[in-house]
Order: structure tokens, then sequence, then C-alpha cells
């Protein structure tokens, strides 16, 4: 998974357009700023909130990557059991770090493909400094992530 060291962060983009007549009469559009920028800059801080959260539990121990991701992922037990077309059992087994660690390659391709990650993300985090960028293309029904990290330019926005 790749975690950017400053966050997701809302940079107040977002605008709403509207048309309406200009000094000649002609329809014309008005960017004016969402009257969501609040929640959507709350969404972004209690999302990064969580990521810590989770990775921090990840790391100690407390579940396992398959529980990180259902949790990040806001899906429930019962969700996830139904989707992978498995029993509510297994998935907490799996959620766990003992359970984890008998999984087959065929199972963690379900749960890639169920949480949209590749199989890697369940074994790493990639954490990008600011200044650069990350793009991961996926192969091989997610089994291959290729990771390529490049500077950002000064005039990048992305």
């Amino acid at each position: 998974m790749i975690v950017r060291e400053n966050g997701d962060r809302y940079d107040g983009s977002h605008r709403v357009v509207y048309y309406a007549p200009d000094e000649q009469g002609r329809c014309a559009p008005q960017h004016v700023k969402s009257e969501f920028d609040e929640q959507i800059e709350s969404f972004y801080e209690l999302r990064e909130a969580e990521l810590e959260r989770l990775q921090g539990r990840l790391l100690a121990g407390e579940i396992s990557s398959i529980g990180f991701f259902v949790h990040y992922c806001n899906m429930t037990v019962q969700d996830t059991a139904a989707r992978m077309r498995t029993t509510q059992g297994r998935v907490r087994r799996h959620m766990t770090p003992e359970g984890f660690g008998g999984l087959k390659v065929r199972t963690l391709k379900k749960y890639a493909k169920l949480f949209d990650v590749a199989v890697a993300d369940f074994f790493q985090f990639t954490h990008i400094a600011a200044g650069m960028n990350a793009t991961a293309k996926r192969f091989h029904e997610r089994l291959i992530q290729k990771v390529q990290v490049t500077i950002e330019s000064e005039g990048d926005d992305s």
C-alpha cells in the first residue's frame, strides 16, 4: 500500500460551476468555492487518522492485513464473508495474524480483488516522502505490482 508522508490532504480545489449572464448578457461560467469544503477536509483528516490507527494495530500484531483492509474499507465481517463466498468465522480467522499466515495465494488474490489492491499490499507499506509521487500498476491478476517513484516537478499538483 502506498502511503504519502504528509497524507492525502484536501487542497481546497473543488469548485462549483454555475452559469450566469455576464456584462454583455451572454451566459458565462462562474467558478465558486464548494460549500462542502469543510466536510471534505474533515473527511480527509478522519481518513488519515484511521489509516494511522489501523497501521499501528497491524504493526503491533493485533490484526492481520486482511483485518486492516476490512476496517479501512469500512466493511463488516458479514459483508466481507458474503463477497468472498465464505463463512464469517473464516473471515474472522483471516483477520488475525495467525489465521493470515496460513492463507493460500488463491485466497489472497480473491481478497486483493475485493479490496481493489495488489497481493503485495498485504505484505508492505510504501511510504512516499513529500515532493515525491508514486504510481502502481498491477499485472497477472494482482500477483505482481510495479511501483514507480518519481520526483514531483514544481508545477505538478498531483
